[in-house]
């Protein structure tokens, strides 16, 4: 814990963390147990693959954990199968995850950055 930590009362603080897992598929303990040692209250997850008859599973999994799992965005290749998708996990109720329009100026350099936001209460 840092210094500046130390000083201030950490139980109101929102802890976020950012994760590549490439999949969730028989990981999600493995994730959840990082996030709990790290003392996460939201993870954004990337590089998530995750096949659509998979995600119930993940999210019973994380819930059975008191966490809730929030997918968002996946692309997927041209035999369907899921790649580069992204997901949440939130100790916090999730009032919403939402993907506002691209502004004009990453549209015109062609690039496949993407904003999410997450309402937590």
């Amino acid at each position: 814990m840092t210094a500046w930590l130390q000083d201030h009362d950490t139980d109101s603080l929102l802890r976020v963390g950012t994760l590549n897992v490439h999949t969730l598929v028989g990981r999600v303990c493995n994730v959840i147990d990082i996030a709990e040692q790290h003392e996460l209250d939201i993870l954004a997850l990337q590089e998530v693959k995750i096949p659509d008859n998979c995600l119930l599973a993940v999210a019973a999994t994380a819930s059975s954990r008191g966490w809730r799992f929030i997918p968002g965005d996946c692309d997927t290749d041209r035999a369907g199968k899921p790649r580069k998708g992204v997901a949440w996990l939130a100790r916090w109720p999730v009032a919403a995850a939402v993907q506002p329009p691209m502004p004009d100026e990453f549209k015109k350099h062609d690039t496949k950055a993407r904003v999410h936001f997450l309402w937590a209460h």
